[in-house]
């Protein structure tokens, strides 16, 4: 038996000719050799953990953005849409004819009785507050007539 092989030319046969020579022979040889396969391949595992671990986070937050953009356009375009709704409501209800004011014949009526009224205080000489003053001073002007001086 020959002598044991060292850490790098474990290595070595691991990677040019893992079932050949002596770790085929030596049973201690291709015990530290299993020990270092399964080590790299552990170190190869965290590793592609790690890498899908960073890419999951990378992709969570790109999914976020997207999911952030797409809500902010719709936003967006549910106030523009929302926005020319409005205006065309507006428009049709500006385009639609409007009737004049009603007026009803006692509306009417009242309103010229009204306007009688006043051409009435106009053309009188005494204001209509007045009026009962004037049946005072008569009646004074009628007694001063009466009376003997």
């Amino acid at each position: 038996m020959s002598a044991h092989l060292s850490d790098e030319q474990i290595a070595a046969a691991l990677v040019e000719n893992p079932a050949g020579g002596h770790l085929e022979e030596c049973t201690e040889c291709a015990q530290e050799a299993a020990r270092l396969r399964d080590a790299i391949a552990g170190y190869a595992q965290e590793v592609g953990d790690a890498v899908n671990a960073r890419d999951a986070r990378a992709w969570s937050a790109e999914r976020q953005d997207v999911r952030r953009r797409v809500r902010s356009r719709r936003l967006r375009a549910a106030l523009a849409s929302g926005g020319l709704a409005a205006a065309a409501v507006l428009a049709v209800w500006l385009a639609l004819p409007r009737p004049g004011p009603v007026t009803s014949p006692a509306s009417a009526d009242l309103d010229h009785e009204l306007l009688i009224s006043v051409e009435r205080s106009l053309n009188r000489g005494l204001p209509a507050a007045l009026e009962p003053a004037q049946f005072l001073v008569a009646d004074v002007r009628a007694a001063a007539r009466t009376t003997p001086q």
